[in-house]
């Protein structure tokens, strides 16, 4: 999940801090599982478990978790503030459903991709974490404009269409609204989409004058 927010800044990572807290009841194995669990994630995307601290204390266990990494060519990294009139947005995979089928606790960190939206001109991204509905309105609104989506267009995951059988409810309010998906979301040059080198991306909408999601 760490890992995710540096893939929405286009970063390569390299490093992980990992601080425990941990119960009383917790054993010597428990810590060394978790310790090589998180370095296991780590090394699986290029970094490697660098620090950290262990510390005893009532209550419910506390991870935290830090990542570093550095940017391509060097510069700025990309921001949820830089969403231009005139735009494609994209997202990198189908959404929804996370939460129920579990898929919440197995995140995929879309750090090529996110270096790929970059080379192909994002100026803005983010993953999507608090759901798609949200997380579209909070790029519309910290970048000054407004983002029209074409319902249609959203790409759906077979775990929103299981989610819907079960409670009722549209897959695709599953797919605007349940959330930790991790797929990134991100605004480029229309003229990008589609040639060469760059990946097929699932074109959602545009980004207009105006303000909020529509």
């Amino acid at each position: 999940r760490t890992l995710s927010d540096l893939a929405a800044t286009a970063a390569v990572p390299s490093a992980v801090t990992l601080a425990v807290r941990a119960p009383a009841s917790w054993s010597e194995e428990d810590l060394r599982q978790v310790i090589l669990g998180a370095r296991a994630a780590a090394v699986a995307h290029g970094a490697e478990l660098v620090a950290g601290d262990l510390s005893q204390a009532p209550g419910p266990a506390g991870l935290t978790v830090s990542a570093l990494g550095s940017l391509e060519g060097g510069g700025l990294p990309v921001g949820r503030d830089r969403a231009l009139r005139g735009q494609a947005v994209v997202v990198t995979g189908p959404l929804g459903g996370s939460l129920a089928s579990g898929r919440h606790l197995r995140p995929v960190p879309r750090l090529p991709e996110g270096r790929a939206l970059v080379r192909a001109g994002a100026t803005a991204m983010m993953d999507v974490s608090d759901g798609l509905a949200l997380d579209l309105f909070r790029m519309a609104r910290a970048s000054g404009v407004a983002i029209e989506v074409e319902a249609s267009a959203v790409p759906v995951h077979p775990d929103a269409e299981r989610a819907a059988a079960v409670d009722g409810r549209p897959a695709l309010a599953h797919a605007f609204l349940d959330g930790e998906d991790h797929e990134l979301l991100a605004c480029l040059p229309e003229e990008k989409l589609g040639t060469d080198g760059v990946a097929p991306w699932s074109r959602i909408g545009v980004v207009t004058e105006g303000s909020g999601l529509w």
